[in-house]
């Protein structure tokens, strides 16, 4: 199957937009951590890391969450289930 140059022009724009909305969520936490450190000066001297969690969370999520740096937080049963690998090094804000 043979695919046309304006199919890949219009991948390439919409990889092009994935990336500025990555970087503009990227933009966003940075100025929400920001903000947090103001309105709660308590906490400026903690560690401070991210995670995603959801009762069901697809793969693809998980994944994405996982080479972001964040905890991938899921439901267990009663308990919550922690899906890092030992690999995994959290990002700090």
């Amino acid at each position: 199957m043979a695919i046309s140059h304006e199919e890949i022009l219009e991948l390439f724009r919409e990889v092009a937009e994935a990336q500025k909305e990555t970087q503009r969520i990227s933009r966003e936490t940075k100025r929400m951590f920001q903000e947090t450190e103001r309105l709660f000066p308590q906490y400026a001297g903690y560690r401070l890391m991210g995670a995603v969690a959801a009762m069901v969370l697809p793969d693809e999520v998980a994944r994405f969450a996982y080479r972001q740096s964040l905890f991938v937080l899921t439901q267990s049963g009663d308990a919550i289930l922690i899906r890092n690998d030992d690999r995994f090094t959290p990002k700090e804000w």
